[in-house]
């Protein structure tokens, strides 16, 4: 049963070419094959056929420039005030809303950082209607969305938005200007309107995620946990005893961290293979010559690298929120290595089915390195991780199961 009719989902781009909007539409297909009527509103020149082409679905691509731009010239903050509304956005989100019935229809915002900035909530708001923000990152507490301090490359345990945050250079020293626009439309949200006390929920992808945003917004906020769906690497248990492959997956950026996974798998004798590309690879790829480095590559090849590898690897300095990567892996049986202040410790359990260790720490990742060497230790967290993942798989029937709950809230 549900207590809607049509869901909006807004999405910052034009197909599924990030992680937020991978989920966003993948929830499109999914509530598609529920017969849900979707409309799409992307900030996207145009949205990819695929989408507009399935059963039920209409979609307004908006065309809107980085949000960013709109504030700078030549460096410089133009001469208006950021903390007033940009008044011209305000007709094009109420247009791409018009004709839908507030109190049949539920709005969930999967993006709103680059291109729609927060006026996209407050005028779904404004106009009536339920209104899901999905926190695919801490954007809408951290002015860098993050909660990392990238000069110092660590996470930031300062207050969001306090006055120390304000003056904390943490996206860099030569981007202050940047800092400041970010702060000063995270405040306009936070502080001046208030938009999670009136939002219907925040919803964080795991429980992890939910307790650092908790730490900010409080008691005055319905924050709730939907499980992304996964794409399990397989569903069979393989057999990662049988291989001597080290995986690491991801971008290679300062927050990511690694090079802690390519000293310390240096140190511990260990090769890893480095799936991913970025601005740091060719410094990487020089300082540790003796590792892989794959680039990116596709899904599927992803998929059959993840299916051979004795473990994954997964050195993020930042929080993450999910780590969809680590879900994918433990599902096919195969054990990850993960931070100890990683959103992936939602999913793991130190030496039950992968292990922790110190976050940032070569020498305590060099230590969970040389604890895997062990074949009768990667069998036992290979089949603790297939068999706790299947339990409660992240599939797309328990997605829409959780998504119904979420969007039948009143």
């Amino acid at each position: 049963m549900r207590n809607f009719e049509t869901v909006v989902i807004v999405v910052e781009g034009a197909g599924p070419t990030g992680g937020a909007e991978r989920v966003a539409f993948e929830t499109v297909e999914i509530l598609s094959a529920q017969g849900i009527p979707v409309r799409i509103i992307s900030s996207a020149e145009a949205i990819e056929e695929k989408y507009l082409s399935l059963p039920g679905v209409t979609g307004f691509a908006l065309n809107l420039p980085a949000a960013w731009k709109k504030f700078f010239s030549k460096n410089r903050i133009l001469s208006y005030p950021l903390r007033q509304k940009d008044k011209s956005l305000i007709p094009i989100y109420q247009d791409a809303l018009k004709g839908l019935d507030p109190h049949q229809t539920v709005v969930h915002i999967h993006g709103f950082h680059s291109h729609f900035s927060h006026l996209i909530i407050s005028t779904a708001l404004e106009m009536g209607f339920r209104t899901h923000l999905h926190a695919h990152d801490y954007g809408y507490i951290c002015p860098n969305t993050t909660l990392f301090d990238y000069p110092k490359n660590r996470i930031c345990d300062l207050y969001p938005l306090s006055s120390d945050c304000q003056s904390c250079a943490c996206i860099d020293a030569n981007d202050i200007q940047l800092k400041n626009f970010r702060f000063r439309r995270a405040q306009q949200a936070f502080s001046n309107e208030k938009l999670h006390e009136r939002l219907t929920s925040i919803v964080c992808p795991s429980p992890f995620a939910r307790e650092i945003m908790a730490k900010t917004l409080g008691n005055l906020v319905n924050l709730r946990v939907l499980r992304c769906p996964v794409q399990p690497a397989a569903t069979e248990r393989q057999d990662p005893a049988a291989s001597q492959t080290y995986l690491w997956i991801g971008r290679l950026t300062a927050e990511k961290n690694a090079d802690v996974a390519l000293q310390a798998a240096s140190e511990a004798g260990i090769t890893l293979t480095v799936v991913g590309d970025g601005p740091l690879r060719q410094s990487l790829q020089s300082a540790y010559p003796s590792h892989h480095f794959l680039g990116w590559k596709s899904p599927e090849e992803v998929t059959e690298l993840q299916q051979s590898a004795r473990c994954l690897v997964m050195s993020s300095g930042w929080y993450e929120t999910a780590s969809l990567v680590v879900l994918e892996s433990l599902a096919a049986g195969i054990p990850c290595i993960i931070g100890n202040r990683s959103a992936a410790t939602s999913w793991l359990t130190n030496n039950e089915n992968g292990l922790t260790f110190e976050n940032g720490s070569v020498e305590s990742l060099k230590q969970a390195l040389e604890k895997t060497k062990s074949d009768e230790l990667i069998s036992s967290l290979s089949q603790n991780a297939f068999t706790r993942y299947w339990k409660n798989p992240c599939s797309s029937e328990n997605y829409y199961r959780d998504l119904l709950e979420v969007y039948n809230l009143p």
